[in-house]
């Protein structure tokens, strides 16, 4: 049981962003106990979620190990680990800089299409989304009523569900995403990195030293975390990565010669070169040296992380989430050039996000005369009409609209969720689909979906009941009892037909609940307890810095400020409705850069 749910996981989450998961021997690993996978290439959307105009150019996940200890399970920690992460990205490409147009009818009828298949598919998925939800709120209701008494087999396999993840152990190594752009600031192209040696997490007691919880491991969750060596550099007029021969081709030795942190982060300089106002890494014998402009310094730190459960938080000063962050050294150094492709490469997400609601509608090519410019205004005069239909008062006009709509539109889907058909198939909802909104649409399957839901229900409780009737030494000798019935997972079709008909005019109890949680999904996904008051504290993070410094310059090289801070500590605590942050500076000077040698940095 355990093993389908380990194989399913690792396909559905990192399937999406990786190529090369054979099932059948990810199945074999999984129930061998040690799932080992190599050399795995990243896919072009691995980078899709962040909804930033970045495509992958090529990336690899050296190595991902998964550990579980089947014979030991519930007495020895699951460890997930992940080494080689090398991730090269790049502006994604906009078709709106394609210089030839065309006008044609085809080419807007191209565009509809796009825009209601992009719409489906945010409806599916949003839809998705929500039934995924409403069955882990079920099974997490089901496995309370379960734990809820201290006997039978489902409060043991809930506390050991609980011991699996409440002991889960993580480790990350040698991580590098590095990002490349030539386009964004004209004439001077620049490249942006992120690198981690080391991030690893592992369950603690009371004391913070390593622990494996047996017992109420949920109830008082505490996570060790170790930061090693990250780093943020921004490279200006600098070349870009050159492999030598396609990404898709080179060997995983290659990539640890371009990117393998530790080629990059060794030996940083006590301060920046005087000339170009780099860090020059120490690379192994036989590599070229690596040089950086450095944003933020390698930097080491400790994290302690730690969540009470409900039955752990009596007073209103206990906490929900407690965070403490402890860093060592915090180097920042900005110079003009670094600013000023800073703020072009900001602008154009802005300009990516300000055109993401009508993106599908966007002409594939730049303005110009002609064809060109007759597919932009036609762009324009659409998106200022759907702009005008969104921010006018039109629910009273269309109010009635989507009365009759819901009369016709939630029978029928009911219908189709009977039949096991998809939506998309049917004429008659795809054609209302195409004139409602996305809300009002996932409002009507929402409905529809809690309708099927109620009488399937109905149907079921009623055939048991019926069997029930029939038990008998007659109904055991017939075998009446031990057979359920073939339709018990779906109701009847005068059931669904009567659920339907119920929803034609007025909303029922279940559809006003639906309602509510569609328009208050937020206030339901943050599941505030009712007996919060004003100064139930939510969560509590502190961050204390040994030594922070900072500097700015000029494009010459030339210093504009220098600063630094000794024992830096901050704190937020977070209310229900208000937070209160403390800041507090032991010492405060001007030094050296790079604040490893803190010993020069002339704090007073």
């Amino acid at each position: 049981m355990f093993e389908a749910q380990v194989v399913g996981l690792l396909q559905r989450y990192l399937g999406k962003y990786v190529y090369g998961l054979d099932a059948e021997s990810l199945r074999i690993s999984v129930w061998r106990g040690d799932v080992e996978l190599r050399n795995l290439r990243l896919k072009p959307k691995a980078l899709e979620d962040l909804n930033l105009p970045v495509t992958v150019k090529s990336g690899l996940l050296g190595r991902l190990t998964l550990k579980v200890p089947w014979s030991k399970l519930g007495k020895e920690p699951v460890v997930a680990e992940f080494d080689r992460l090398y991730i090269v990205a790049c502006p994604r490409e906009d078709d709106s800089k394609n210089s030839s147009c065309s006008a044609s009818a085809d080419t807007a009828q191209r565009a509809e299409e796009i825009e209601a298949d992009a719409k489906r598919q945010r409806v599916a998925k949003a839809e998705e989304a929500w039934l995924e939800e409403v069955a882990a709120k079920d099974v997490s209701a089901e496995a309370a009523a379960a734990s809820s008494s201290s006997a039978g087999a489902g409060g043991m396999f809930r506390a050991l569900i609980d011991t699996i993840i409440g002991n889960l152990e993580l480790h990350i190594t040698n991580v590098h995403i590095r990002y490349e752009d030539t386009t964004s600031n004209p004439g001077h192209s620049f490249c942006i990195g992120v690198m981690l040696q080391e991030i690893s997490g592992h369950t603690a007691d009371s004391d913070w030293q390593r622990a494996f919880v047996s017992s109420d491991a949920l109830k008082i969750l505490r996570k060790s975390v170790k930061l090693q060596s990250l780093a943020i550099y921004f490279d200006c007029d600098t070349p870009l990565l050159s492999p030598g021969k396609r990404w898709d081709l080179i060997t995983r030795e290659r990539w640890d010669e371009l990117l393998l942190p530790g080629n990059h982060t060794k030996g940083c300089s006590a301060a920046p070169d005087a000339e170009t106002g780099a860090v020059c890494s120490q690379a192994p014998q036989g590599q070229q040296l690596q040089q950086h402009q450095f944003l933020l310094c390698p930097v080491d730190g400790t994290l302690h992380y730690m969540r009470r459960g409900k039955q752990a938080r009596r007073l209103e000063t206990d906490a929900e989430q407690e965070i403490h962050l402890q860093l060592k050294h915090i180097s920042l150094r900005v110079h003009q050039l670094q600013y000023q492709s800073g703020q072009k490469l900001l602008q154009e997400f802005d300009s990516y996000a300000a055109s993401a609601p009508h993106r599908n509608l966007r002409p594939h090519c730049r303005p110009a005369a002609g064809a060109g410019a007759r597919l932009w205004w036609r762009y324009a005069i659409t998106v200022v009409k759907r702009q005008q239909q969104t921010y006018t008062s039109r629910a009273w006009q269309q109010l009635q609209e989507v009365a009759l709509n819901h009369k016709r539109y939630v029978p029928a889907y009911i219908r189709y969720l009977q039949q096991g058909k998809p939506a998309a198939e049917d004429k008659v909802i795809a054609g209302m689909d195409k004139n409602l909104d996305e809300a009002v649409i996932l409002l009507f399957r929402r409905m529809a979906q809690t309708k099927f839901k109620a009488a399937k229900a109905k149907t079921t409780a009623a055939e048991g009941k019926h069997g029930h009737q029939q038990q008998g030494w007659f109904g055991w000798l017939m075998g009446s009892g031990q057979r359920p019935s073939h339709h018990a997972a779906q109701p009847t079709p005068a059931a669904a037909e009567s659920a339907a008909a119920a929803g034609d005019i007025t909303l029922g109890p279940e559809e006003w609940n639906t309602l509510e949680d569609l328009l208050s999904q937020q206030a339901a996904a943050l599941g505030e307890d009712q007996k919060d008051t004003p100064m139930t504290i939510k969560s509590i993070m502190t961050i204390q810095v040994d030594v922070a410094a900072m500097e700015l310059q000029e494009g010459s090289g030339r210093l504009i400020m220098q600063a630094a801070l000794g024992g830096v500590d901050s704190r937020v605590v977070a209310y229900p409705q208000t937070q209160d942050v403390t800041f507090a500076v032991a010492k405060v000077g001007h030094g050296p850069w790079n604040a490893r040698c803190h010993q020069q940095h002339g704090l007073c």
